[in-house]
Formats: C-alpha cells, structure tokens, sequence
C-alpha cells in the first residue's frame, strides 16, 4: 500500500507542475477515461462514467464502444456462513449512444453486456504484482484460473454469478445540461442525472432488480496542454433481493473523480484518472465487500481518423475492496 501511495503522490506532483505549460498543441480534448468499477457485486448499481463537458450537437448522434477486461481475486472464506469468493474474469461491452438535444444538453443510452469466465490472467498478475511490490492478496495459494462468484452472510447466498455467461446488464439513461462554458476564470460545468432500468437478471447477479438513480456534476479547465476534469455523483440504488435475504443492505452511494490529460501532439493525447467509488455493503464486515474502492487509470487517446477516436490503457487498483485487481480496456468512438 505504502508503494501505491508514493506512486499516487508522484502523479499528483506531475499534474501540480503542469499548470505552468504553454500551449504547444490544438486543445482537443480526447479525454477522460469513461471507465467505472468492473466488480462483479458493484455492477450492479448505477455509476456514472466521467465524461468531458462539451456535449453532443443539437440533432446528432454520437456512437461510442468501450470494452473492460478485468481479473477478480477477492477471497476470505474462513467462515462458511459469512464469506467472500470472487474469483474470476469479467469482461464488460458497452455501446453509448448520446443524442444531442440543443446547445447545451444531451441524453446519453448505454447498453452494456458482460461475459464472466474463469480466464487466463492469474499467472500474469501475479507477476505483475510482483514486479510492482503490490500484495497478491493471497491468489498465490489457490489454483490459477479458477471460477467462483459467491457472497454468503448469515449461512445465506447473497450473491452468486454463473461462470461462461453472456448477459444484458442494467441499463443506465443520463440527461446532462452544460451550465457555464469555460473562461480564463472559471471551468465549464455540466449536470446530469442518471437513470438505470432494471433489464439485468437479479438472480444471476447481472443487475438489482430495481430503478436506480444519480445526480451530479463536471468540472473542466484546460491550461496550456494539460486538460483536468472531475466530478462526483450521489446515487440511490435499489437493495437486491438476495441481499435482503440475507439481512445485507446498500446505502446512498456518493462517487467520485479527477481526471488530467496532456495533448502529446495533434493526434495523440496521454490519460490520467483517479475513480473513487464505496463499499457493496457496510453489513458483512469482510474487507474484500466493505472496503471502498480507488483506482487509477493509465491510458493513451488518438485519432484513428478524422471521424474516429480510440482510447486504450489499464486501470490498477489502489484499494481494491470489491473491485478489481487490473483491468485492460479499450474504447472507439466517433470524433466529434
């Protein structure tokens, strides 16, 4: 942990230093990573994606795909009554399409499917763990490429998810309005508020069986080549029936993160992003489900084309709770 926090405190070094940079580039901005926890216990709430604060255009239609590969070690099974096994890989796809409204606002649908397997990643994460002096959280001593998704509390399975499954996840619907463009003085600002309809299977944990909702805000300022973004959202999420069962409950669920990005030159673009996002539940006192969740986001944007944009990168876990331990992921979108 102490390591994780040295590398967090250098990036926060990096981004201080560059307010100072003179624009060298055209300031497109390419940027944030639109990535979310790919947990197999916390997607099944709302979270929404960071995102920049220009919005579609009035009457167009912006595509975008963006693709999640994540490997899964959370493990404390020394109680059969209350433990945590989440061993496996998730790979979650989702299509984005946003509607501009008029000037200022737009309305963005995402489809999202995910796919869950035993995988093939344990070995390489472990040396990668290795390599950067993070525990391995105990995968060491189980057998590499394992599948078991299961949550029990008080001899009840609270969550359970079905290996080499490909499946609808709920779906999330966000309205957002841009309040101030950005000046010399201030960053531009948008709000938006997020509905997420229940079409994700409650019983195999592809979703909670209830309309979620979230509101928040963006933040952007650009200053010389450097872009940096943030924001943070309140949500209430529907508790599943499976946790109820077994007297667990979710609370509101208050999200955030930053964002920075540096314009390398007129195509390409380098990513940076800090997600915060809480615990499942603060009812089964195991940290692999009561913890919060930090991540941090590496990544590189370019123009493919004049039209399309693609972005590709990895996300480390920080704090793990009931997240990930390393994600791969790759987006397209239409360049607009």
């Amino acid at each position: 942990m102490l390591r994780r926090v040295s590398l967090l405190s250098a990036l926060s070094s990096v981004l201080v230093s560059a307010c100072s940079t003179t624009a060298t580039v055209p300031q497109v901005v390419r940027g944030p990573v639109p990535a979310r926890v790919n947990g197999p216990v916390v997607q099944q709430f709302v979270s929404p994606r960071p995102r920049a604060t220009a919005t579609q255009e009035a009457g167009t239609l912006g595509t975008s795909v963006f693709s999640a590969y994540s490997n899964i070690f959370q493990v404390s099974d020394a109680d059969p009554d209350n433990l945590v096994a989440l061993d496996g890989e998730l790979w979650r796809t989702s299509l984005v399409l946003r509607y501009g409204i008029d000037r200022r606002s737009d309305v963005e649908v995402e489809l999202p499917v995910l796919w869950t397997s035993s995988g093939f990643l344990d070995g390489f994460i472990e040396a990668w763990h290795s390599l950067l002096g993070f525990p391995n959280g105990g995968r060491e001593d189980a057998d590499r490429n394992d599948y078991e998704m299961r949550v029990r509390a008080n001899g009840v399975d609270a969550f359970t998810m079905d290996g080499d499954q490909l499946a609808l996840c709920d779906i999330p619907v966000t309205w957002a309005f841009r309040v101030y463009d950005e000046t010399a003085a201030r960053p531009a600002m948008v709000v938006r508020a997020t509905l997420e309809l229940p079409t994700g299977s409650v019983q195999n944990g592809y979703g909670n069986g209830g309309l979620d909702g979230a509101i928040g805000f963006v933040l952007q300022k650009s200053v010389g080549d450097w872009t940096f973004g943030g924001g943070a959202d309140l949500a209430e999420v529907t508790t599943p029936s499976s946790f109820e069962d077994a007297n667990l409950q979710t609370s509101d669920r208050l999200q955030a993160w930053v964002s920075a990005e540096l314009r390398h030159n007129e195509r390409t673009s380098w990513l940076m992003g800090l997600r915060y996002a809480p615990e499942a539940t603060r009812d089964l006192a195991l940290d692999e489900l009561s913890t919060p969740n930090l991540e941090l986001d590496l990544g590189v944007a370019f123009e493919l084309t004049p039209a399309v944009r693609v972005m590709a990168g990895f996300s480390e876990d920080l704090e793990t709770g009931s997240g990930t331990d390393l994600t791969g992921w790759i987006g397209i979108s239409s360049a607009h």
